[in-house]
């Protein structure tokens, strides 16, 4: 026979959840009541970024999931679901019968807690992630311009010729559109180079990707220099010629990291 609970309190019309009297919530100290809409994200992000400032220590036990739905103010679907993706981002390990206990995160972390540090870090990474993300574009992003050369189709060039012709009539005081732009440049790239496994990775990074291209293109001279750029690598791959297609890649990148490293 399925158990019955009395709460003393109220539902809520709006989110749809029971609203506990103040006495009966009791916050432990850090986690603080979510309100508004998408509640799993915010569960998460708050999460995150206690696990990120060090408030939780690697190794520490989270409450139950009965305690943080109390605590927070939300239903304890919403927190399973919740630390399922924080367990999917490699921020806790969920153990049967034991709970949620915190990871080393540089140890364990994923693709996705990238995301997470941005969010944490207010779109501002720390100098030293900054670089090491650019060293891995480069490293990635001349090797797919080196396979597209050798392996586009006619239809890829056609694709990658339309995207060109949009930044044309592209103003450059339009950062979103340009910057929408640039990245379908070069996710049409990746799939010109015939390796699924690239635009897969770009997809993953896009988040990033548009954060930091909305940042480089604050300055109005760049886009004419990335769109001469781009020509010369739609030039490069009708020729098939991998060598220069890498080159421009190459000076593609590096233009960007210095534009970003001069930044204010």
């Amino acid at each position: 026979m399925a158990k019955t609970w009395f709460f003393t309190g109220q539902w809520s019309s709006i989110t749809g959840y029971l609203v506990l009297p103040p006495a009966m919530l009791d916050p432990l100290p850090d986690f603080q009541p979510i309100e508004g809409q998408k509640l799993k994200q915010v569960f998460v992000d708050q999460c995150s970024q206690m696990i990120l400032s060090g408030k939780l220590d690697i190794g520490s036990k989270l409450p139950s999931e009965r305690d943080l739905a109390i605590q927070m103010g939300v239903s304890r679907p919403v927190v399973h679901e919740g630390l399922l993706d924080l367990q999917a981002m490699g921020l806790i390990t969920l153990k049967s019968r034991f709970g949620a206990i915190v990871n080393d995160y540089r140890r364990s972390g994923s693709l996705d807690l990238l995301t997470a540090l941005l969010r944490y870090n207010q779109n501002d990474l720390k100098p030293g992630l900054l670089a090491d993300l650019l060293d891995l574009r480069e490293h990635i992003e001349t090797r797919i311009a080196l396979l597209a050369a050798q392996n586009r189709t006619e239809q890829d060039l056609l694709l990658i010729g339309q995207i060109i012709d949009k930044e044309i009539r592209t103003d450059s005081r339009q950062i979103r559109r340009l910057v929408q732009l640039d990245f379908e440049f070069h996710l049409q790239l990746a799939l010109a180079s015939g390796n699924q496994v690239y635009s897969l990775l770009l997809n993953s990074f896009q988040s990033i990707y548009t954060t930091y291209t909305a940042v480089f293109y604050q300055n109005p001279t760049v886009h004419a220099a990335v769109h001469t750029m781009h020509q010369e690598l739609q030039t490069a791959l009708q020729a098939r010629h991998a060598g220069w297609a890498e080159e421009i890649m190459h000076r593609l990148i590096r233009h960007g990291r210095e534009n970003l490293q001069s930044t204010p």
